[in-house]
This record gives C-alpha cells, structure tokens and sequence, in this order.
C-alpha cells in the first residue's frame, strides 16, 4: 500500500502531522492536524473571461476528474444562459462521470492498495482503452447543450466489451468472503488485502467520524458561495457548522454489501476498502443503467450552480455570467469536504490508542488513502502530546 498518493495538477498537497502519547504498552494519537497547500483562488484566474475559456480552460487544470471538473462548468454555465439540455446529453454526461470515476477508483484499487500486481495489469489496459473509446464517443456531451445532441445508446457496445474485461473483478465473491469471515478470500491479491488490513487493525477502536453528505441544499449552497467569505468557507466547508463526509463511503451506506459487512463486525477500514471493490465490481452494469443528470434551474437571474458526484464525492460550481463573460466564480471539491481540519480523519483518530509509533503512522496512512484525497499527502509525526 502506498501512503503517498500521486499529485493532482494544481500542484498542492496535504500534510497530516501527529502528536502521539506514549502510554505502558501503547501509543495514544493525541491530536491530529492537517495542513493543506492546495490552492483556493484557481477560480480568480477565470473572472474575466470568455465562457468557451472557462469550459476549455479549467479541467486542464485537474489532472484527476477533468470531466467532472467541465460537467460541472458546462451545467452552471446552462443554466445562468437558460439552456436546457437534453435529457439523452444529461444521461451521457452520467455516464462519463461513472467512467471517469471508474478509472480513478481502479488506479487507485491497483497502483496504491495492490502495487500493481502483474495479473491485474491487463484489466488495466482494457480499461485504459474501453475509457479512450468511450469518451470520445460521448464528447458531443461536454458541449454546451444547444451544440449537442447524445443519443442513449452510444457506447452501450464498447461496456458490453468491458464487461468481460472486468471479470476479475466482477465476479469477486464478496459476499461469500463475508459469510466466512474472510476466511477463503487469500486466494486472490484483492482477498490478501483485505485480510491484512483486518489483522493489522482489527483490535484498533476508531471513533465516529463526520456525518456523510450526499446532496447539498442548493439555496444554502448558492447564498454560501457568493458571499464575501465564500473563499474561506471552500478552503473548510461545513453544513449547519458540522464538518461532513462525501464520496465513496456516502454512496454505499444502506447498500446489501454494506449491510452484511456491519452484521460480520468488520473492522471499518475493511468495510471501507469493501466499499470501493463494490462499486468497482458494478461499474459496467451502472454505466449501462446510468439515470440522467437532473436538470435544475437557476438559483438567480444569471447565476449558474452545479453539484456532480464524482469518483471523490461532491463537486460544486457556481458562476455568474455577465455578457458572456464570467463575473465570479466559485469552486468547491470534495477534498476540502474530506479532509476539513476538524473532520473526518480528526475524528476517528483523535484518541485512539494502537500497539506503538509504527502502527500509528499505518493507520493513518491508511484511513487518509480510504478518504482518497485528490491531492499528494505526508504523514508525520510531530512533537510529543
């Protein structure tokens, strides 16, 4: 497993630093501080300019989830212009986001939890050019919608293709693992994985993290993010006050794969991990059923506000046009979301005591991959609580 996760474009990074306790026959984590070098004021570089500049412009600038980065440009901008588009382009524009967040989350199954073992590598490559394939006959899509048309049922072929690709990991036996325990599931590396993370942590007590989010109310969000301290609420955002938690572990809370893994007292990092192979495993088939994005109307005469779900959990756009040109520009990811100072990874870690030093950093690294910052991040342990 990798604790140092690849650096997006903007450059940027996450630094979580520990202060530990050391205890008779164990370690306290006594605070847990991150510090964030990713930068707020990319949205400044746009005021001021052209709506095709924007669009073409912005996901240049993210290395991970370019095209939700644009999807989420393209519907603000929709609806500060009184656009509508159609509901075939809004359920392509799904089916990108799905892809897309397919590809980032098996990068990560593969580069960062498995280490790129030679047996997966051509699943991979089958992805890599299933993804090439499909988004360029989808790309009528990433258009404003008066350019576009989209029909249904392109690329419907080239997942029909994928899908015996995928069978390393849609045929996991998840659910049987569980009924066991994990006790048959070392026979593969995905099942080793799993095991081990179960026995390294399986007697560490984590604490409840923040409360998950996965939708926004759109009046609060648009009032937020066009206020004068809508840059500092970006760089640390909260719902009534609270911190909260989007992405991965959101989405799959009430799934029948999460029930029983809760039924089987898995330790929650397992459950976690869990949570990625399951949404891994139903990519295909979530392509093939994908609902349209919805379409929703302007917060305000020439405002334009979009939440996407993308692989890292909700995305945010709001815009105001004037004569074409954008007047102001706010952008809210997920990773501020996920690793707010007082969130989430705060939470569960902040007094929990493990074997010693080297478990601490571990557990840390591990929880921070699980919550899957869009960004390098470095643990490291700080001077003594």
């Amino acid at each position: 497993m990798n604790g140092r996760a690849l650096a997006a474009n903007p450059v940027g990074e996450l630094r979580i630093r520990l202060r530990l306790a050391d205890e008779p026959g164990r370690t306290r984590i006594a605070a847990v501080e991150i510090d964030s070098s990713r930068p707020t004021a990319l949205a400044r570089l746009f005021v001021g300019r052209s709506v095709d500049q924007l669009l073409v412009g912005l996901p240049l600038l993210f290395a991970l989830c370019g095209n939700a980065q644009r999807i989420a440009a393209l519907q603000a901008v929709e609806q500060a212009l009184g656009i509508e588009a159609s509901e075939s382009v809004r359920r392509a524009r799904a089916q990108l986001l799905l892809a897309e967040s397919g590809r980032e989350q098996l990068l990560r199954l593969l580069r960062d939890w498995l280490g790129m073992p030679a047996e997966l590598r051509p699943l991979l490559a089958a992805f890599n050019r299933f993804y090439a394939a499909y988004c360029d006959r989808r790309s009528d899509a990433l258009r404003l919608a008066g350019q576009a048309s989209s029909n249904p049922a392109v690329g419907h072929g080239l997942v029909s293709e994928l899908q015996q690709s995928w069978l390393p990991l849609s045929e996991l036996p998840l659910e049987m693992w569980l009924q066991q325990r994990l006790a048959a599931a070392e026979q593969s590396p995905v099942g080793r994985l799993l095991v081990g993370l179960q026995r390294r942590f399986g007697e560490v007590d984590l604490h409840q993290g923040s409360a998950t989010l996965s939708a926004l109310p759109r009046d609060w969000l648009h009032r937020q993010l066009q206020t004068e301290q809508s840059a500092a609420f970006c760089r640390a955002p909260t719902l009534h006050g609270e911190p909260r938690e989007t992405g991965l572990w959101p989405r799959w809370r009430g799934a029948p794969l999460q029930r029983l893994t809760a039924d089987q007292g898995l330790h929650p990092l397992v459950q976690r991990l869990l949570a990625l192979l399951d949404e891994l495993r139903q990519l295909p088939v979530r392509l093939l059923q994908a609902e349209p994005l919805a379409l929703e109307s302007a917060p305000a005469p020439g405002w334009g506000l979009a939440t996407v779900d993308s692989a890292r959990g909700l995305l945010s756009h709001q815009l105001r046009l004037v004569d074409g040109v954008v007047a102001e520009l706010a952008l809210l990811a997920p990773t501020e979301w996920n690793f707010h100072p007082a969130g989430s990874l705060v939470r569960q870690l902040r007094g929990v005591t493990v074997a010693d030093r080297q478990q601490a950093l571990a557990l840390v690294r591990t929880l921070a991959l699980l919550l899957d910052p869009c960004v390098k991040f470095d643990v490291e342990i700080g001077p003594d609580a």
